[in-house]
């Protein structure tokens, strides 16, 4: 292990002194954008199976791909940057544990895409909570810090 020059050993103890100072408000606001992008993740789903509903066959990829980014991409892009500046409160772990709930979420969501257009709204409806799920636990998770 190669010794610390006083210039990184100064850079760790300033990112030290930075997480200890972090209030629980940014706690609350990392978990409140976590819960966000799993449920814009469930409505992106919920938009899908509505325009494979109300629009014939060959809008649906066009109309999908709209809806894809107007109600889901363009938030999505609004809330990342946000996401990461409040990433900084986050305990030991955190970004492993976020990234294996997004990836979770988003293989649900996957699944959901290719299910949206022969299951029926009883079975799908509760499928898209289940889309939302792992974000949102997470950011229960962080709210309790």
């Amino acid at each position: 292990m190669t010794p610390l020059t006083p210039e990184e050993a100064r850079d760790q103890l300033a990112t030290a002194e930075t997480l200890a100072t972090t209030s629980g408000t940014d706690a609350q606001i990392g978990a409140f954008i976590t819960a966000g992008v799993g449920v814009l993740i469930a409505v992106v789903l919920v938009m899908t199976r509505v325009l494979v509903e109300t629009i014939p066959m060959p809008y649906v990829i066009i109309m999908g791909v709209l809806a894809s980014t107007v109600v889901g991409l363009i938030p999505l892009v609004g809330l990342m940057p946000w996401h990461n500046h409040h990433v900084r409160f986050a305990k030991r772990g955190f970004a492993r544990r976020y990234a294996a709930s997004f990836g979770v979420t988003m293989a649900l969501y996957a699944i959901g895409m290719m299910w949206a257009i022969s299951t029926p709204w009883v079975v799908f409806a509760p499928y898209c909570v289940l889309v939302a799920l792992p974000m949102l636990l997470m950011a229960t998770r962080m709210a309790q810090r």
